[in-house]
């Protein structure tokens, strides 16, 4: 059996986008979690009835689309800050936000699958091209 090009394609297509669905799928609970440890990390050792009483303390705001960026620990810019007055809120907001990341993160990476297939048949079809020359000189 002769594998072909567009078997490789269905292969590796099948592969992305399993990869794909799944970093998608548990996006928002893994959200959820750092919702979750970022709540108690204010709650417990900053002595904070809430992020949103925190986010007071440190005269930032932040939005559901546009998170406060702090630097200080826990928080950075991979873990920024929504000022949420209760731990559910923190934890939808938190799921949110990863759960985004990861649809932006599928959507960038669909686009170069597609462009690195292109290449590679496009590389394909030019060394197919010389070797034919070849053939047809000799």
């Amino acid at each position: 059996m002769k594998f072909r090009w567009q078997i490789w394609f269905l292969v590796s297509f099948i592969c992305v986008a399993s990869w794909s669905l799944y970093q998608s799928m548990i996006s928002f609970g893994q959200g959820e979690e750092v919702g979750k440890e970022n709540w108690n990390f204010v709650v417990t050792k900053l002595n904070r009835p809430s992020l949103e009483a925190f986010c007071r303390d440190k005269k930032i705001s932040s939005t559901a689309k546009e998170p406060a960026v702090l630097e200080q620990a826990p928080f950075s810019r991979d873990n920024p800050v929504f000022c949420s007055a209760t731990l559910e809120e923190a934890q939808h907001s938190y799921g949110l936000y990863e759960q985004t990341k990861a649809k932006e993160a599928s959507i960038k990476l669909t686009f170069q699958f597609i462009g690195v297939w292109l290449c590679i048949l496009l590389i394909l079809f030019a060394v197919s091209k010389v070797l034919n020359r070849r053939k047809q000189k000799e």
